[in-house]
């Protein structure tokens, strides 16, 4: 992941952030679901707060946009690389 940060928008620190924090999500790691969750706390009462958690548009928004820039560099490189075997092919 840390290549294709650096190959593609030249911020693998970024990305590593990023990813580790979908993927820690996916995997159910509570440090990386809280960490795309916004949080609200209700006022506390008898010592206990309640506290919302609901999804992150901001986080969502961060995350397909950097998932779109790269699909877009990846579709474009694979394109990139038949046209250079296209050309090869019909060279020989």
């Amino acid at each position: 992941m840390r290549y294709a940060g650096d190959f593609a928008v030249h911020d693998a620190d970024r990305l590593e952030v990023l990813w580790r924090a979908c993927s820690g999500a996916a995997h159910g790691d509570a440090w990386a679901v809280l960490s795309l969750q916004e949080k609200e706390a209700s006022d506390p009462a008898d010592g206990v707060v309640t506290i919302q958690l609901t999804a992150s548009i901001l986080a969502l928004s961060l995350v397909t946009d950097e998932v779109v820039d790269l699909l877009e560099m990846a579709f474009g490189l694979l394109d990139h690389r038949d046209q250079t075997a296209a050309a090869l092919a019909g060279g020989s």
